[in-house]
């Protein structure tokens, strides 16, 4: 209730702010020009439509449109069933069996999941094509694009964000590069569609809660001690929920309360990837902790940034791991994941992307969008995004109706992959920086959203949307692609002339790209 309040009430200064002329706004100390709530009044004079009857019907018509089928899509998806050997859970509760280093739990899962989207399927079929419908109709009224929400909030043009696409489809051989490797770190000659979030580390030990805890700790404190300070507050205030409930989120998230701390849940449950996921949720919390003394209006921040900031701290913790090497033993399981993560957050995210866009050709062509089609184009996009070295079967169709992203927040992947290329680029400044990097984070961080996200990292000597630092970041990753690949293929060679083997294996065409 408390927070269906606030939101009408923001929807109602948001309305008079856009009505308020321009010449007196510039007189108010808030909203004039180098004041607190000067951005937050330049994006709500942006997302005001220029003609005042559209914006009011369209104001008017928004709980029987995209507002209605958003809520459908949200009790289908709820609803989804996966009736697994323990029992009947969701599909959140049942994706990270898909990490898990056993393969046969990973294939039984996918079939699982697999059967189980099946349920209703045309149902979130229609509701997908209604809210993609919606967006194109807003648009053309409006003169916008189908995306114009998130790229106001962001304050990214959409030539800069299809400079953006460009920049990370660049990255698709990589992507195809690394599953290459990947098998190899798996002992397979082959993968399937239940290896794509395979562990590398398959005997790694679990990772105590403990131990994950200082070692986010450690990492922050050595980006700056203010970081750490603020992450000790959260965890101490009982603030941080890990622990594994029926009926909890399976997705991890921070919230943020205003004139209270952030609350975040995770559901831990021992390994690498997730000591990273609390890095990346307490970054989002530190962030928010940070900005708290700026007005609620200018404290909130643009989805870009505040992805930015939560994936710069993950790869400050993954750093640090690779520096201690205690909770991992081979260097290789490191490099692996951070190499991961980097292309999830850049390559698979654009898959998704081109994925909603063609959707929306589909529909402008041929005014309609049916449970087949959409997964045929899903299909498409994925098998591009993999290529043949890890080939998806036609059971694999189905699996967009279960993205929770593509319902409620249309379009708004590009997120993931402006926050990798800038995360990378605050890396690098860190390296160069040394000691003296950590002071213009936190006034990164402090600013919230009173500016735009480019503003302020280009304070911090990073610009998000320049193709040099997108360059930077691909060819650094292509570096790591390449260094993990000879150092498997050393040791894989060392392995078949210990076993006497005296006929190259199938791995060997993927070492050499035979493929």
């Amino acid at each position: 209730m408390a927070w269906s309040q606030l939101s009408a009430t923001l929807g109602f200064v948001e309305s008079e702010l856009a009505a308020l002329d321009a010449t007196v706004a510039g007189e108010h100390e808030l909203l004039a020009p180098g004041g607190k709530l000067h951005n937050f009044y330049h994006r709500v004079v942006a997302a005001a439509s220029s003609d005042d009857e559209i914006r009011d019907v369209l104001a008017a018509v928004r709980p029987s449109g995209i507002d209605g089928w958003q809520t459908l899509a949200r009790q289908l998806l709820s609803r989804i069933r996966v009736v697994t050997s323990d029992g009947v859970t969701s599909v959140g509760s049942a994706m990270p069996n898909l990490y898990r280093a056993d393969g046969r739990l990973r294939r039984q899962t996918q079939r699982e999941i697999t059967q189980a989207l099946a349920g209703e399927l045309d149902l979130r079929a229609l509701a997908l094509s209604m809210i993609v419908a919606d967006g194109l109709t807003r648009a053309e009224l409006t003169g916008t694009s189908w995306m114009d929400e998130s790229l106001v909030s962001d304050q990214l043009s959409e030539a800069e964000v299809d400079a953006l696409v460009a920049g990370a489809s660049a990255g698709y051989p990589l992507v195809h590069r690394y599953f290459r490797v990947k098998a190899l770190l798996l002992g397979e000659t082959e993968l399937d569609e239940a290896d794509r979030y395979a562990p590398v580390d398959a005997g790694g030990a679990e990772i105590s809660w403990n131990q994950a805890v200082e070692t986010v700790l450690a990492s922050f404190d050595a980006v700056h001690p203010k970081c750490g300070a603020a992450a000790r507050t959260l965890l101490k205030s009982n603030r941080v929920d890990a622990a594994h409930r029926p009926g909890k989120s399976a997705s991890p998230f921070t919230k943020d309360v205003p004139g209270e701390l952030p609350w975040i849940s995770v559901n831990f449950n021992g390994s690498l990837r997730h000591v990273l996921l609390l890095a990346h949720e307490l970054g989002h919390g530190v962030h928010m902790m940070m900005a708290s003394d700026l007005p609620l209006l200018a404290a909130a921040t643009p989805r870009v940034l505040a992805e930015t900031v939560a994936l710069f701290f993950e790869a400050a913790t993954l750093t640090h791991l690779g520096q201690l090497q205690t909770l991992s033993p081979a260097v290789a399981t490191l490099t692996a994941r951070g190499i991961e993560d980097q292309l999830v957050g850049a390559c698979r995210q654009v898959a998704i992307y081109r994925f909603e866009g063609a959707l929306r050709d589909q529909w402008r062509a041929t005014g309609q969008l049916d449970s087949a089609t959409i997964g045929h184009l899903w299909l498409d996009s994925q098998r591009e995004l993999y290529g043949d070295e890890l080939p998806l079967s036609h059971s694999f169709t189905n699996w967009w109706s279960c993205l929770d992203g593509i319902f409620q927040s249309p379009g708004s992947s590009y997120a993931y992959m402006y926050g990798q290329f800038a995360a990378a680029a605050l890396v690098e400044q860190r390296a160069v920086l040394g000691a003296d990097f950590g002071e213009g984070l936190l006034a990164l961080m402090a600013a919230g959203g009173s500016a735009a996200p480019r503003d302020l990292l280009l304070l911090a000597g990073v610009d998000p949307l320049s193709s040099e630092t997108w360059q930077r970041t691909l060819a650094a990753l292509g570096q790591r692609v390449a260094d993990l690949d000879e150092a498997t293929a050393v040791t894989a060679a060392a392995a078949r002339t210990f076993e006497g083997s005296p006929e190259p294996s199938k791995a060997d065409e993927y070492v050499s790209g035979g493929r």
